[in-house]
């Protein structure tokens, strides 16, 4: 609770005077701060244990092959994507911090309305005009290196590892339920909108 609070008032920019003011004085604020020490000290530590065991393994791989195919197999356990919801979550590449090979971080998709844009004719005085799409970013979930088997799945060792937590992401077509969903919500709307009115709101 503390470190996700923590973690907001950083979002915000909080002013450190408010901070301490919520934690209730100056000593219940500096024992909120040795936790937060505490934790980030430990995850630090943590997130180190896992690179060795990273390199560790890592190495093992490379004595075991032979050497004049070893950058091969390298490359082929490199470009190997880790098994995703392809409706949700999208892989992007990025240096792995153990073994210096391709990994891959797993990013979670938000996709926003469908943009679609109308021209005046059709049957009704307006119809779509070219294919609709909408604008994607990801929110990174985790990362995994197919060569070293290093994982990481927490916020804190993303951060050490340098991944981009939040990436935009290249616009893709947008569904037929989107669509469906985005007109009727619009339309919704403007009943609605229309109810109000006539109502006086």
């Amino acid at each position: 609770m503390v470190l996700l609070t923590d973690r907001v008032f950083a979002h915000l920019g909080t002013e450190p005077s408010e901070r301490v003011r919520y934690w209730g004085g100056e000593e219940a604020e500096k024992f909120v701060r040795a936790i937060v020490d505490e934790a980030v000290t430990e995850a630090k530590a943590r997130y180190e244990q896992l690179l060795r065991r990273a390199r560790e393994d890592y190495q093992r791989l490379a004595r075991s092959l032979a050497d004049a195919g070893r950058a091969d197999v390298i490359k082929q356990f490199a470009e190997v994507t880790p098994t995703i919801d392809s409706a949700t979550e999208e892989a992007s590449p990025h240096q792995c911090p153990a073994c210096q090979n391709m990994g891959w971080v797993v990013y979670e998709v938000r996709r926003s309305h469908p943009m679609v844009e109308y021209s005046d004719a059709g049957e009704y005085g307006y119809e779509p005009a070219g294919a609709a799409y909408v604008e994607r970013d990801g929110s990174a979930d985790r990362f995994e290196c197919g060569v070293c088997r290093l994982k990481l799945d927490r916020r804190d060792y993303l951060v050490e590892a340098s991944v981009p937590l939040e990436v935009e992401l290249e616009p893709d077509d947008a569904t037929e339920e989107e669509i469906s969903d985005y007109e009727e919500a619009q339309v919704d709307s403007y009943i609605q909108s229309m109810i109000d009115e006539r109502r006086g709101k």
